[in-house]
């Protein structure tokens, strides 16, 4: 059996309210279409009840039967008593099949979290003179600021926080886009462990910057685990939790909430429904805009809809074909299709035909090796000592050892070679991982590996990456694609995020390499690009995906409230904590 469901993607939430035909999310009796909540209780812990929120007066298709009423009626009163009793009006769209007002327009999580929750938190803060005053001789704006705009960002994450901190703390953040608000709560935890601290005595309850913090790691965890590739139910809804505890911790310290936090509460319905937030989001509907724009159309309004339709239709069909093609094709259509598949520049600009390209990240792509040959790997530090090593440790029926010896019939590992290539970069996992060869940026140096003796992945840094061929008599060519990557020392768990840290993508590393050198491994080992922030000779790193099947909170024992307004000195006027 086949289901198909409605699923209209619209960017902001005005949009959405005229597509579906609901009223304006500033109505105060109906400003959630999906729920009954009243303007009246967004701040208040009632809206942030999630599993318990008030349903609305008429099933949802008792709703369209009103909104199509609300075509029929023939005075503006009639109208308007139809949308302050149900909050629905008539819209075209309400015309087609399985159109339901909730169901059929879920949250974008682009403009929700993001340029709703996150800018409303940090507006909240500023408003609420949070980083008054100074700590450790410095001024806590200051220190705020600083994790920002030292911070080595990977340069494929778009718009980056730099500068951004001035706009923040000044009140003109109106102008920063999603991007910019993604990369602040990637980092808003860390920036505010410091600040967060305080000696003042008479600080007032609604400024308990223990409180706040708390209501922040609620906030980034929730975020995270939502904005996931992978998810689960319950994994949406322990992320919906954490941000209705985020919302009644400000409320109760005083702070006015939008609809944007209640919108929020519904992202349950909508993962069981359409499943990850980003599969759904407006993402790929803008970055279409670029390709739709390349369409051919002759200039008149009646007939671009339809035009676009068309070639929207046929990349569709293109792209069924190239992803799932005839099991009895030929060996001519094949090599046609893996060499369209090859060709970057066919599919460029485009959303469906790179969608399907995504199998190509499971295989690493390197560039074409820089132009030196023969290679000598005694050029590069420990670089002949830790391949080497690894032949040996990985192919040890190829017997390879590092020094002729006079009757030693075993294959000596050549340190010179032109079936040695070297490369700057490369991509895999949809990242790019850069080495210390790139000479452009040292951004993407950093990364997530997972090591074979490790149960995790932790933070490396890439010196370069080698693509080898070794050929040894009555033995199948030994082909090698590997980087080379130093380790850093694990800093101190105990930070005032540590008991989230999976949640937040955090890992804390002291700013220096472990003993014992750099070590070869596969480049398929590499799963992430990082952030690194640099402190006090430790390092900060926030994955840029996330890792793990399930919170960190899963323990039955534990109450979730205790992220935040369940603290044991939540009353507390000072948090003398260092």
């Amino acid at each position: 059996m086949v289901v198909a469901r409605l699923l209209l993607t619209v960017a902001d939430l005005p949009a959405t309210k005229k597509l579906i035909g609901a009223v304006s999310h500033a109505h105060g009796i109906h400003p959630c279409h999906h729920c009954g909540v009243y303007n009246g209780d967004l701040s208040s812990p009632i809206a942030y009840d999630w599993r318990a929120l008030p349903p609305k007066l008429l099933s949802p298709k008792a709703l369209l039967g009103e909104a199509f009423r609300h075509e029929d009626t023939r005075t503006s009163a009639q109208a308007r008593l139809i949308e302050d009793t149900y909050g629905v009006r008539y819209s075209v769209l309400n015309k087609l099949i399985g159109m339901e007002h909730s169901k059929s327009a879920p949250l974008d999580h682009l403009h929700n979290l993001y340029l709703g929750l996150v800018k409303s938190f940090i507006n909240i803060l500023t408003q609420n003179d949070m980083f008054e005053g100074d700590i450790e001789g410095r001024s806590r704006a200051e220190v705020f600021s600083s994790i920002f705009n030292q911070a080595q960002y990977p340069g494929h994450l778009g718009k980056l926080p730099s500068g951004v901190t001035k706009q923040m703390m000044s009140g003109k953040a109106a102008g920063l886009k999603a991007d910019q608000w993604k990369r602040v709560s990637q980092l808003l935890v860390h920036a505010l462990s410091k600040p967060r601290r305080s000696d003042e005595a008479d600080i007032p309850f609604k400024r308990n910057r223990k409180l706040w913090f708390g209501a922040a790691v609620s906030l980034c965890s929730g975020i995270r685990v939502l904005d996931s590739h992978k998810i689960s139910l319950s994994d949406a809804e322990a992320a919906t939790e954490d941000l209705a505890i985020c919302a009644r911790t400000m409320i109760s310290l005083g702070a006015k909430l939008t609809i944007n936090w209640h919108n929020a509460m519904h992202y349950p319905l909508h993962v069981k429904l359409f499943g990850p937030i980003g599969g759904y989001s407006t993402w790929a509907l803008e970055r279409n805009n670029g390709s739709l724009s390349r369409v051919k159309h002759n200039m008149k309004e009646k007939d671009i809809p339809s035009t676009l339709l068309r070639a929207w239709l046929r990349e569709a069909l293109l792209a069924a074909v190239l992803h799932n093609p005839a099991p009895d094709i030929s060996a001519t259509e094949r090599a046609a299709i893996e060499l369209l598949l090859a060709d970057r520049l066919t599919t460029l600009g485009t959303v469906m035909l790179n969608e399907i390209l995504i199998r190509r990240n499971i295989t690493a792509r390197l560039p074409p090796p820089m132009k030196i040959s023969p290679v000598n790997l005694k050029k590069y530090p420990a670089a002949y000592e830790c391949l080497l090593a690894y032949v040996q440790l990985h192919h040890p029926e190829y017997d390879f050892v590092g020094r002729i010896t006079v009757g030693d019939r075993r294959p000596c590992l050549p340190v010179t070679s032109e079936r040695y290539l070297l490369h700057t970069h490369v991509v895999h996992q949809g990242f790019k991982f850069c080495s210390a060869l790139y000479n452009r940026t040292v951004r993407d140096q950093y990364a997530l590996a997972c090591l074979e003796d490790e149960a995790s992945r932790e933070l490396v840094q890439v010196r370069l990456f080698l693509s080898a061929t070794l050929v040894v008599k009555n033995r199948p060519d030994l082909e090698l694609r590997l980087a080379l990557v130093d380790k850093f020392q694990k800093g101190v768990p105990d930070q005032a995020w540590g008991y989230r840290s999976i949640d937040l993508g955090y890992r804390i590393y002291h700013d220096r390499h472990e003993a014992g050198g750099p070590l070869f491994i596969p480049i398929a080992a590499l799963q992430a690009s990082v952030i690194v922030s640099k402190f006090d000779q430790l390092i900060t790193c926030v994955s840029c995906d996330r890792e793990g099947q399930e919170p960190e909170f899963w323990l039955d024992s534990d109450d979730p409230q205790a992220d935040a307004l369940g603290l044991e000195d939540a009353r507390g006027e000072t948090d003398d904590e260092t």
